[in-house]
């Protein structure tokens, strides 16, 4: 309930997502789990929002004034947000990561 209160499309949440794909896992396990709805609108709002532009990673650094462009992973390929999950055609970065999508 914590991150859904930090994170969504609502006025005054984080319009991102985790840069660890497994978040997604646990919020779909947790709601066929409970039976509540909330919890996989969100594992849907992450994976709808990954990849998209403006980037939400680019959009944290800016926040806490690092430049975007120092990334350490040096791609987005890494966590898989180098485009929105439904356009990306091949596995690329992180194997692990990219099975939890």
């Amino acid at each position: 309930d914590h991150i859904a209160s930090m994170f969504g499309p609502e006025p005054g949440k984080k319009k991102g997502y985790c840069g660890h794909e497994e978040i997604e896992l646990a919020l779909v396990k947790l709601a066929r789990a409970t039976g509540e709805k909330k919890y996989m609108e969100l594992a849907k709002y992450f994976i709808d929002q990954r990849g998209q532009q403006p980037h939400y990673f680019d959009e944290e650094a800016r926040a806490r004034g690092a430049d975007p462009k120092a990334y350490h992973f040096k791609t987005y390929e890494y966590n898989q947000s180098h485009k929105p999950v439904r356009e990306q055609d091949k596995v690329v970065g992180h194997a692990v990561r990219a099975m939890y999508l």
